[in-house]
């Protein structure tokens, strides 16, 4: 049974109007037969390109909080670019597939949006520095990164919105009643059988009248 995916902004923002603050009703997600999650940003003026990262930094400010990547190239954002201190990163040569979105895309029931997929199990960071692998499933938490500019450019504003992931098993549907069959319709009565020919029983009534209920008996 297909479960249902729903995101749960971690904290409600009071700048709901500004262009990069995130709401719910901003997102959608689904499970997705590749391995993984479909993410829907809806697309909004002033909103230029999303880019998922680790849901928490350093509260000392001392490590950077990382974007994450599909460990292997996907056709929706592995040729998705991305710009850093204003020059475009050899990702796709270097195997760093981020997820990111600068391409907006009509989603049927839901509108203009980004997409992102999320496989379940991402990558983060560099050898030389911090790096490893998180398993994204229910509960798991996610920030979607938002920018003014597309492929993710910080030379332009930017704003954080942490979300968690929740799955919820669907209520199975009432099964719809079942008719039973009208009933057979019984059965006419069937006519006596007095073992006799229909033409004895006609003599028979005719004697019967002349006798005036005189006895009378048939030989067989």
């Amino acid at each position: 049974m297909k479960l249902l995916v729903a995101l749960f902004l971690l904290a409600a923002s009071s700048l709901g109007a500004e262009p990069l603050a995130l709401t719910a009703e901003d997102t959608f997600i689904e499970q997705s037969r590749e391995g993984g999650f479909n993410l829907y940003v809806r697309a909004k003026p002033g909103l230029g390109s999303i880019l998922i990262t680790e849901s928490t930094a350093d509260p000392a400010g001392r490590e950077a909080s990382y974007a994450l990547r599909n460990p292997v190239w996907n056709p929706l954002n592995g040729d998705e670019r991305r710009k850093l201190d204003g020059e475009f990163l050899n990702a796709q040569e270097q195997g760093r597939f981020f997820l990111i979105s600068s391409t907006v895309r009509d989603v049927p029931g839901f509108g203009a949006a980004y997409q992102v997929f999320i496989p379940y199990v991402v990558e983060y960071g560099y050898p030389w520095t911090r790096s490893g692998e998180i398993f994204i499933g229910d509960s798991s938490w996610i920030n979607i990164r938002t920018f003014s500019l597309p492929y993710a450019d910080y030379d332009g504003s930017f704003r954080d919105n942490p979300f968690v992931i929740r799955a919820v098993q669907p209520t199975p549907e009432e099964p719809t009643p079942i008719e039973p069959p009208p009933p057979d319709p019984e059965p006419e009565p069937e006519e006596p059988d007095t073992g006799h020919l229909p033409q004895a029983i006609e003599a028979f009534d005719e004697i019967a009248e002349e006798s005036d209920g005189a006895s009378v008996r048939i030989d067989d």
